[in-house]
């Protein structure tokens, strides 16, 4: 089970956001509720936590500052932000410290929430290189390929043989770079 912290100042969104999610549906466990960035530092050192969802706008400490704190002494913390916020420069700033996602509060609709779940718990395998992620057994070795002015990742895959072979060949006049 992904464990979770939910941050959040606002009562009701906080307790409706967490009673509505199907979270053991996507194997996620609520460990965690905060109403600050303050009291969310203070769960993580008491608690095993995967995942931490934040509001960014909150008394004492924001979410980016929480996010930045957060990542800094637990560098394997993954990070989603709830927020009414739809501004480029919040996401840009969220996703440079690290967060999976980023996700308005007004699209919480009861028919999306397993969207959201299934994105986020996606996500979050691709960077532990888990199930579903086909470089986990293999390591990360990766070859891209220019051609013309676009840019590839071309993953390599192990052959039946143990051998590397490329399974997106590039195409006639690309170059590629290892």
């Amino acid at each position: 089970m992904i464990k979770v912290l939910v941050v959040d100042d606002d009562y009701l969104v906080l307790n409706g956001f967490i009673a509505l999610m199907p979270w053991s549906k996507h194997g996620f466990e609520v460990v965690g509720v905060a109403r600050n960035g303050v009291e969310a530092l203070r769960i993580l050192e008491e608690r095993e936590v995967h995942l931490l969802i934040t509001d960014l706008m909150m008394p004492n400490m924001s979410g980016i500052e929480l996010m930045k704190r957060a990542k800094a002494s637990y560098p394997d913390l993954h990070m989603v932000v709830l927020t009414f916020h739809h501004e480029f420069d919040f996401a840009q700033e969220a996703i440079r410290i690290g967060a999976l996602d980023f996700i308005t509060k007004v699209e919480l609709e009861q028919d999306k929430m397993d969207e959201v779940l299934e994105r986020i718990g996606l996500r979050i395998r691709e960077r532990q290189g888990g199930a579903g992620n086909p470089l986990s057994a293999y390591g990360s070795r990766q070859r891209y390929i220019r051609s013309d002015c676009t840019w590839a990742l071309a993953s390599l895959y192990p052959d039946d043989d143990g051998s590397w072979i490329d399974r997106i060949p590039p195409r006639t006049g690309a170059t590629m770079y290892k």
